[in-house]
């Protein structure tokens, strides 16, 4: 662990703390579990080794390709819906590869999870996203899938690479 990855981790657990002591004793554990991702250690994170320090720096990708969600959310911070529903399609893509994604509720897990807003209706807001003008992501039999022109997109934008996680 470098400088820069122990002050990160140091500011987010103070800022988890401030939240975390004024909840009742019951909840507690729970806050904390549920915002050891956020902070970028604990149960929900994909690295650390269980000390609470992750094993690798905080980068999207580490050499050994292990994907860091949190990290990817941490590069590319915003508050439009829109391209926060990229993120997360970004966040699938890396983790499950190109689709076809059978319905919305992976993606809706992964927003819930990382704390971001994303698009109400996501079928229209991607059956308009376009990458020099072509669609990035289309109708497939089984539900959605990424085109060739989103995986470049995706690949370009938020430096990820496709996943070959079994979809849920």
């Amino acid at each position: 662990m470098n400088k820069e990855q122990f002050d990160k981790i140091s500011a987010r657990l103070k800022e988890v703390d401030g939240v975390v002591s004024k909840l009742h004793d019951d909840v507690r554990e729970l806050a904390v579990n549920a915002l050891g991702p956020y902070v970028g250690v604990g149960q929900g994170s994909k690295s650390g080794n269980g000390a609470g320090v992750p094993d690798a720096p905080a980068d999207v990708a580490s050499s050994t390709g292990d994907f860091d969600a949190a990290a990817l959310v941490d590069k590319h911070p915003s508050d439009s819906p829109t391209q926060n529903s990229l993120l997360c399609l970004a966040i699938m893509y890396a983790t499950y590869g190109k689709g076809s994604y059978g319905g919305w509720g992976v993606m809706k897990g992964i927003a819930d999870e990382h704390a971001l807003t994303v698009s109400a209706n996501l079928p229209t807001t991607f059956k308009g996203q376009k990458s020099n003008g072509t669609q990035i992501f289309r109708r497939a039999q089984a539900g959605w899938s990424v085109t060739p022109a989103g995986e470049s997109f995706l690949k370009e934008e938020y430096g990820v690479t496709k996943g070959s996680t079994p979809i849920p």
